[in-house]
């Protein structure tokens, strides 16, 4: 059954006047929504170990291996590989190793059977989308589940390539807490552009990145951007026995920090204009702080993009818009 929310920020917006309101990146905690910071995450984390593994990581990376070591059987297979891509995140197809398992059958040198056979998933992930409109400036949001979509990033490399993953329980995304940060993070977005109201799509991603010795990776694509008009990066859920994972915030891609690095803690979050200012950001790798033990980091994060008619608005706003890279961050 689709459900629908109406939340009042209450107290999450009066801290949001306490800031600058216009800030285009805001470091943020569960506490200054008026939540219980340590309540959430108790009630969140265990959701996390029950996500499958994201199978686009491990299936990037060989593709990747091929393209460098292999560049002709690539080619030659680029097409039943696309195919088999638009496959992964299905019903029929769940494996987070079943990217290196299509090019091992197709692979006939030794060492690239033995790459591709020791990559393994490292990234656990769901997402779920909803709708968000704020009838009136300064009022409620409204807050409509719209399920679990076919994900596809407003980017020029792979991530444009649609991707498949589950959705996210229903005890996460009707969680008080995650409604209440999809309001917050649709009024930070609406004020910081200037607009009296606004439609949005919000899509909410669950992450859980376990730590290698080598590094895990928050952000295999190293330093980027999402592809959506703002973002919560990440509110971090749970640090399990890691060290690192620091966030960096540029204020283009030649790597110019405007914010970080900072190393968010449980219940600490940074939300950020993304493409609509064109900020770019990184997350360092994580390592196990004892190698004998499980280590993780577990987020949640949200995409916001503006809907055709908010965009309509925003244009013709967009001289004073363009004010914004002068004001500063808070």
């Amino acid at each position: 059954m689709v459900r629908s929310e109406v939340i009042d920020l209450g107290r999450a917006r009066r801290m949001l006047f306490r800031q600058a309101r216009a800030s285009a990146v805001k470091v943020f905690s569960l506490e200054e929504l008026g939540l219980d910071g340590d309540a959430v995450v108790r009630r969140l984390g265990p959701s996390f170990m029950d996500l499958r593994f994201d199978p686009y990581d491990t299936a990037l990376a060989a593709e990747r291996l091929l393209r460098r070591h292999d560049p002709g059987l690539y080619r030659a297979a680029e097409g039943e590989w696309l195919r088999f891509w638009q496959t992964m995140g299905t019903k029929e197809i769940t494996s987070g190793n079943a990217g290196p398992a299509f090019w091992r059958e197709r692979v006939v040198d030794t060492d690239l059977r033995a790459a591709l056979a020791a990559m393994k998933p490292y990234r656990r992930r769901s997402c779920f989308q909803f709708s968000a409109r704020q009838q009136r400036s300064g009022g409620p949001w409204w807050v409509q589940e719209k399920g679990s979509p076919v994900f596809a990033q407003a980017v020029s490399d792979v991530r444009a390539r649609p991707r498949r993953f589950e959705s996210c329980a229903p005890v996460v995304y009707r969680d008080d807490a995650v409604c209440i940060l999809v309001a917050f993070a649709c009024q930070v977005a609406v004020s910081a552009a200037d607009l009296p109201c606004a439609d949005l799509r919000v899509t909410l991603h669950q992450m859980l990145t376990y730590a290698s010795p080598n590094g895990g990776s928050p952000a295999p694509e190293g330093r980027h951007q999402d592809g959506s008009d703002f973002i919560v990066s990440a509110l971090v859920v749970e640090r399990n026995n890691v060290v690192g994972g620091a966030s960096t915030i540029y204020y283009d891609r030649s790597g110019h920090a405007a914010l970080g690095p900072l190393e968010l803690q449980p219940g600490d979050g940074i939300l950020q204009a993304d493409m609509y200012l064109d900020l770019w950001h990184d997350v360092s790798p994580i390592y196990p702080r004892d190698e004998s033990h499980e280590a993780y980091r577990s987020i949640l994060g949200l995409d916001l993009d503006f809907t055709s008619a908010t965009r309509n608005v925003r244009t013709e706003l967009a001289r004073g818009l363009k004010l914004l890279r002068s004001r500063s961050f808070r």
